[in-house]
């Protein structure tokens, strides 16, 4: 049997309090200000799927790293390694 990577994303929401004129103001304060505290909304919602990789594939691309860390360019495909950043 083959093994696959899949990759899914699961979609995470927030909400922020702000003092405005109207709706549109504080949507437009809420998109625009960076320093605004936004909270994490509890939910259940499951894992969507939307992307599948071979394992021998992702193998392959991760050999044409840089030795360097930076990521190079093959056949258009920018290949980047992220296995050094933090989960968010």
């Amino acid at each position: 049997m083959t093994k696959y990577r899949v990759i899914g994303d699961k979609l995470i929401e927030y909400y922020t309090v702000v003092t405005a004129e109207s709706r549109e103001d504080a949507w437009t304060f809420a998109a625009n200000n960076n320093s605004i505290e936004w909270f994490e909304i509890e939910n259940d919602r499951t894992i969507e799927p939307y992307d599948v990789h071979e394992i021998q594939e992702l193998e392959h691309l991760e050999t044409n790293q840089l030795e360097d860390g930076y990521p190079s360019m093959e056949n258009d495909i920018l290949i980047m390694d992220k296995s050094d950043k933090a989960d968010i």
